[in-house]
């Protein structure tokens, strides 16, 4: 096994890693101190506000990903189609997460800023890099996993090898194919090039 198929199989593991890593830290963010009771309301109300938005939104995002993935599996293939679903489904989730930890923090920042500036740094920091720890892992699962899937099939329309997947042989067989073509026709223009050059003397 070469080192790029070696990259290939660790990427479903490092994205698990990192979805982790996104989990210890909100649980770590979870556990500081949320202030006073009028903090606690203050809070609850905007996680709430927070939450029926993004419900909304995706609610309208479902039926555009909806008629996107419909076109896209008659358009090109179903495997393509899942794909751009299972994309959507990460990102929804992503955000999701993001979300819940953004509202989860500001109270536990604001709280953390009356003791000092570096407690409030570190909640602020913490809450937020779950969203990026979130987009990572997810995104990167998803490519790679659908990568391990798919990785035979071929675009249609095109030939083996020229959509980036496939086997190394096919890969292998179409740059010499088209190697050779090419060299034919140069081989054939410089013969002729060197034929009139003696011809007039050059």
């Amino acid at each position: 096994m070469n080192l790029n198929a070696l990259f290939v199989y660790l990427a479903p593991l490092v994205a698990l890693a990192t979805g982790i890593a996104a989990w210890a830290t909100y649980r770590t963010v979870q556990k500081k101190p949320e202030g006073t009771d009028l903090m606690k309301r203050l809070a609850s109300m905007i996680r709430s506000g927070a939450m029926t938005y993004l419900k909304t939104q995706y609610r309208i995002l479902s039926l555009f990903v909806i008629v996107v993935a419909v076109l896209l599996y008659f358009g090109i293939n179903p495997a393509t189609a899942l794909a751009f679903i299972a994309g959507a489904v990460c990102s929804m989730a992503a955000g999701v997460a993001g979300m819940s930890a953004a509202t989860m923090g500001n109270v536990r920042t604001t709280s953390a800023a009356r003791t000092g500036l570096s407690e409030a740094l570190s909640a602020a920091f913490g809450s937020g890099s779950v969203m990026g720890f979130a987009v990572a892992s997810l995104g990167l699962f998803g490519v790679s996993v659908f990568y391990l899937a798919f990785q035979e099939a071929e675009t249609p329309g095109l030939p083996p090898g020229a959509s980036g997947h496939g086997s190394d042989k096919h890969r292998e067989h179409s740059r010499f194919r088209y190697g050779r073509q090419q060299h034919r026709p140069l081989c054939k223009g410089r013969r002729r090039y060197l034929h009139q050059e003696r011809r007039c003397g050059c």
